[in-house]
């Protein structure tokens, strides 16, 4: 490994990049791709890291009441008459993708605004 070039990833603040380029260095058979496929691999893990980076930071800067809230810690009990599949249906984003509206409705103080946080 070239220890100057890591040192210049680092520098310029590309964290993923930097990453992936010590990792490859502990590959065995990495000298058998082309400088493309490998330089290939350095971009897609730095965009991968940005924007990772990017959707923890507005998650953190949204300060939602339950940051770390998950589809799957979602309580299925008879009483709220949650429709599974409807709530994994809409987990996947395509109703983004068709270009469709989501209206979520309930009474009053029924936690709506924590199910637009789950979603």
């Amino acid at each position: 490994m070239n220890r100057d070039t890591y040192e210049k990833i680092v520098a310029l603040r590309l964290p993923g990049m930097a990453k992936t380029y010590l990792e490859q260095e502990e590959m065995e058979d990495i000298r058998q791709l082309t400088f493309d496929q490998r330089l290939e691999l350095l971009v897609d893990a730095e965009v991968d890291s940005q924007r990772i980076h990017k959707i923890e930071r507005l998650i953190n800067n949204a300060h939602f009441a339950e940051s770390k809230a998950s589809i799957t810690q979602i309580k299925y009990y008879a009483d709220r008459h949650l429709d599974k599949e409807q709530i994994l249906n809409l987990a996947t984003n395509e109703y983004i993708k068709k270009h469709e509206n989501v209206l979520i409705i309930g009474a009053t103080g029924a936690g709506n605004y924590v199910k637009l946080e789950i979603m």
